[in-house]
């Protein structure tokens, strides 16, 4: 099972960025990602008791990672997925490997701010 240390981050308003991601087992050691798919979910409202997504706000599916045998992989966010008002929202990620063996990790936080910079001339 894999597992990540606790981490919440910011993202600005309707901007492009990648975060980067880490991952390893509970010994601290690399987990292998070739073949994997690495899920991201964010929900402003986590109710426990729904056996949907279908209120995600943010949805990543990923499966090409930057370097799946050294446990690294990028969740992209384009200007539409943080085109959110101001808040903090909840998500985690969970990884399918290739044999279908599922691990999830905790619930943590990340919040989206206002871009203070409205134009670019």
């Amino acid at each position: 099972m894999a597992c990540w240390t606790t981490w919440d981050f910011c993202l600005i308003q309707k901007t492009d960025v990648t975060v980067p991601v880490t991952i390893t087992d509970a010994d601290g050691d690399p987990v292998d990602l070739t073949g994997s798919t690495v899920y991201f979910t964010a929900k402003s409202n986590c109710d426990l008791n729904d056996t949907t997504d279908a209120d995600a706000v943010i949805k990543k599916e990923i499966t090409s990672h930057t370097s799946p045998t050294l446990w690294k992989t990028e969740i992209p966010f384009t200007s539409t997925d943080t085109d959110l008002d101001e808040w903090t929202i909840s998500y985690n990620i969970a990884i399918k490997d290739a044999s279908w063996n599922i691990s999830a990790a905790s619930k943590w936080i990340f919040t989206i701010v206002l871009n203070v910079t409205k134009t670019y001339d």
